[in-house]
């Protein structure tokens, strides 16, 4: 069951056979104008609180580095190295800016001694050396301006010297084609030649509210094709934003608290009539259990677990046996979302042994993960930091990544539930010699955690010659509480030459909102390369949302009026709703009613959820119903459903009811069931029961049930989509992060 539409598709398909280009480190031309940028925010910056020895000094030191720009004489990498390392004195015995400074200014012996005991060291892993701290304090200088000064080696004389060996090699000419004369060939390659992340016999099968749909599936036989209408060629990596919002929006965009249901509640009379309606819908769903559709089966397990709780377990616990997969896997997650202790023992003896206690048979060859999937669930709803350490404890006894699916499981617990603990295994797995899924997601754990050593970790990867470890780095420094990680992420953006990785980085900074990182933001948006002002808006969207800044508002709208690029027109409409820009509500509007193509009218409504301007209502309530297209609907649905009015929970469940096909249908349950009053869940339970709505949407009605009499909030795995990298994750949690 699927609930995506068909250039989400196209998408994954992209995002599964890309492969990434020859990675280059940063020429003379760059850190040229790495160092011209830093200087002018250097001049640029608030001096009032120094005294006149240290402004002096820092002045100085502003016009060395100057100097130190004009001569170009930086130091070099060497062939293999990462991508960008910081030499504090290279094989040439030139230095680097820092060092250069340092040299300048009477510190040499500090330089020589860095250079002895930690010659590749980033300015974060020095920031408790007291030499340093103290020539800072005398200069007028902080850390984070030193972080952002310090810039690598060019690798300019290696590159030069490897496109030479290349223009030098002899060109290769093919071999004769062989005609082939003998019977038809019937041989089909083997599974384990297939990627892990591909589709086909070794594609992982999808869980539960995905199956029928993997990565670089096509539905319908027809073409996958692009947001644009170009189809989308196997080795195609989409340098753009779509894939990545696609995967965001579950997590990003609001959704209304399920507050309407419970409006009747305080009085006798009203919880009453709540008591009783969940126990009639619980009824219900104990009989979907039962259903003859897997699809309803597994929707109807979770449904349980939310509106039931404890009680569910022992209906729950059948279904491990069940003989569709991606029930099996639906009722892992529900026993997470009971909070029964017995549960949870149940999901420890399966992330232990992959069984249910008394059994021999293996549940599936993914159950260890699913299981601690669970537990994350689990510890969302209780307070059990208990499970942190089980965990932990479960991952280290089993060595690691040498036990996959565990580590996998345990990564995601971590990265679902912010655990303390995470960066205990998050860091020996996020060293070099792993898979990029693992390493994709320790970074992202490690992310979370204030510690230097996590952070040096993270630049590291950021650094490195591994292209997804560079995207998921930048996405895990959005959240790294220390003030170095804002330089980290601007000195990355200007250097790298990787498109979708620079997006990522200005999207890090962005979601960081930090004053300092404003000036650099609106550059890339008004002069930044084409294919990144997409990046750029959603960046400055997000900005604008933490600091309310009217003058980056207005270059939003400035950048919207002057796109002339088609398939970027919806980045700069999420950006401005995001940014809350009451100016730009109109270029919304008028873009929901007469955009030329579903991308921008979706993109569009979506850009409404985020805005929350009541003023939009009426053209919602107009367009929800005149709009075409069921995706696009959906996304009206959701943008009404943020408002949270009562009025507009029967259109919204119209927009369930009355879908033609599946598109869509996932996310208008998630909205339907968020905003339902006693009525509403009365119309849905009468729908289900009557077969009043289509077979292939009964799975849906029955997700919006469980969203609309849950006991309290779920933990949805949608929350990994707008921090992780997905372009590194497994085809089956791409999948599971769409279908919620």
């Amino acid at each position: 069951m699927s609930a995506r539409p068909l250039y989400v598709t196209a998408l994954l398909a992209a995002l599964v056979f890309a492969v990434p280009a020859q990675e280059e480190g940063p020429s003379i031309a760059d850190l040229v104008e790495h160092y011209r940028r830093v200087e002018g925010e250097l001049r640029a910056a608030r001096t009032a609180h120094l005294t006149p020895e240290q402004l002096a000094a820092r002045l100085r030191v502003v016009d060395l580095l100057r100097a130190y720009r004009e001569r170009a004489e930086f130091g070099e990498t060497r062939p293999g190295d990462a991508v960008r390392v910081p030499y504090f004195i290279d094989d040439g015995g030139r230095r680097c800016a820092v060092a250069n400074l340092l040299d300048q200014t009477g510190q040499g012996a500090v330089s020589l001694r860095v250079a002895a005991t930690a010659n590749g060291a980033w300015v974060c892993e020095l920031a408790e050396d007291l030499d340093l701290q103290a020539w800072l304090r005398a200069h007028g200088l902080t850390m984070a301006e030193a972080a952002r000064i310090q810039a690598p080696g060019n690798s300019s004389r290696w590159e030069r010297r490897r496109r030479q060996q290349q223009t030098e090699q002899p060109e290769a000419r093919p071999a004769p084609v062989p005609v082939y004369a003998g019977p038809t060939d019937v041989h089909r390659p083997s599974a384990d030649r297939l990627r892990s992340r591909g589709t086909g016999a070794g594609a992982a099968p999808a869980p539960a509210g995905s199956a029928g749909l993997r990565v670089g599936a096509r539905a319908g036989g027809t073409a996958a094709r692009r947001p644009g209408g170009m189809p989308v060629t196997g080795d195609e990596l989409p340098a753009d934003w779509s894939a990545w919002w696609e995967f965001a929006r579950g997590s990003v965009l609001p959704v209304a608290a399920p507050r309407p249901v419970h409006l009747a509640a305080g009085t006798a009379a009203g919880d009453a009539a709540l008591f009783l309606l969940r126990g009639e819908v619980a009824a219900v769903l104990e009989r979907a259990l039962a259903d003859g559709d897997a699809a309803v089966r597994a929707e109807a397990a979770r449904a349980f677990a939310r509106v039931t709780g404890p009680f569910a377990y022992e209906r729950l616990v059948p279904l491990l046996a069940d003989p569709n997969l991606a029930v099996r896997h639906a009722a892992v997650l529900a026993l997470g979302e009971t909070g029964s202790a017995r549960a949870a023992h149940v999901l420890q003896h399966l992330a232990v042994y992959g069984r249910v206690p008394r059994e021999v048979a293996a549940l599936s060859a993914m159950v260890r993960t699913y299981a601690l999937l669970g537990l994350a669930t689990m510890r969302a709803r209780v307070d059990a930091p208990g499970l942190d350490r089980l965990v932990n404890t479960l991952v280290a006894r089993a060595g690691g990544a040498r036990e996959p699916d565990l580590a996998h499981g345990a990564l995601l617990y971590h990265a679902l539930t912010g655990g303390a603990a995470g960066p205990e295994i998050g860091q020996p797995l996020a060293s070099a010699e792993h898979e990029p899924e693992f390493r994709t997601l320790a970074l992202a754990v490690l992310g979370r955690s204030p510690e230097r050593g996590e952070l040096v970790t993270l630049m590291r990867a950021l650094s490195g010659r591994d292209l997804e470890a560079r995207r998921a780095a930048a996405l895990a420094l959005a959240r790294t509480p220390s003030d170095l990680a804002a330089p980290a992420l601007t000195t990355a953006c200007e250097l790298e030459k990787e498109q979708v990785t620079r997006g990522f980085l200005l999207l890090a900074l962005g979601q960081r909102g930090e004053a300092a990182s404003r000036d650099f933001l609106l550059e890339m948006l008004a002069r930044g390369p084409k294919a990144l002002r997409p990046f750029a808006a959603l960046a400055v969207g997000q900005h604008v949302r933490v600091r309310q800044d009217p003058e980056l508002a207005a270059a939003l709208r400035v950048a919207l009026a002057t796109n002339h690029n088609h398939a970027a027109t919806g980045a700069f409409l999420i950006a401005l709703g995001a940014a809350r820009d009451p100016r730009g509500l109109t270029n919304l509007l008028v873009s929901l009613r007469h955009g030329t193509s579903l991308e921008i009218r979706r993109a569009a409504a979506d850009a409404l959820a985020l805005h929350g301007d009541p003023r939009a209502l009426p053209v919602l309530r107009e367009r929800i119903v005149a709009e075409p297209c069921p995706n696009v609907r959906a996304a009206i649905a959701q943008a009404l459903a943020a408002h949270g009015e009562v009025e507009d929970i029967e259109r919204v469940r119209t927009v369930l009811l009355a879908s033609r096909d599946e598109d869509g249908a996932g996310q208008a349950a998630w909205v339907a069931g968020s905003l339902c009053d006693l009525a509403g869940v009365r119309a849905l339970l009468a729908a289900l029961e009557e077969r009043g709505v289509a077979q292939r949407l009964r799975p849906y009605v029955v997700r919006a049930l469980g969203v609309a009499l849950a006991r309290d909030g779920a933990a949805r795995l949608a929350g990994l989509g707008a921090g992780v990298n997905v372009y590194a994750l497994p085809a089956w949690l791409q999948n599971l992060i769409l279908a919620e």
